[in-house]
């Protein structure tokens, strides 16, 4: 699980005393753990840790943007870190390949080919540029 593992790598960091990932990944984990401890006191999936991550990007490019604007220099250094654990996105072709054999399929309107994204690539793709590509595949 996804979860297990940014566990054992704040441990890794922390022995060798990496404190901007050991400290990242402390906040990392106690936010995504809190999810699922939130939904039924449970362990967090990986869906869910994915969309934490997720945020934690968001707001890391935020600051970094904040930072260049007052020009000081961004912390890059995090958004690697965070970027080493979000699955290989899937790119604009795969996602037309895939929605163009959903379509095949019967999926013939927006909703039905975006949770079909949904339900079998889970955190592989990026939302807007899906719909995007699905709008272009529905209007083939």
């Amino acid at each position: 699980m996804l979860l297990e593992r940014l566990r054992q790598d704040r441990l890794e960091a922390r022995k060798a005393k990496a404190v901007v990932k050991y400290n990242l990944l402390t906040a990392l984990v106690a936010e995504a753990a809190k999810v699922g401890k939130d939904q039924g006191n449970r362990e967090s999936t990986d869906e869910e840790v994915t969309a934490v991550i997720k945020k934690f990007i968001k707001n890391a490019q935020e600051t970094n943007d904040l930072l260049r604007l007052r020009g000081a220099s961004p912390q890059d250094e995090e958004l690697i870190v965070l970027h080493s654990y979000l699955p290989q996105q899937l790119s604009e072709t795969d996602l037309h390949r895939i929605l163009e054999e959903a379509k095949v399929a019967g999926a013939n309107d927006i909703g039905a080919l975006m949770a079909f994204l949904k339900q079998n690539f889970s955190g592989q793709y990026e939302g807007k540029l899906a719909s995007q590509v699905a709008k272009a595949v529905l209007a083939r």
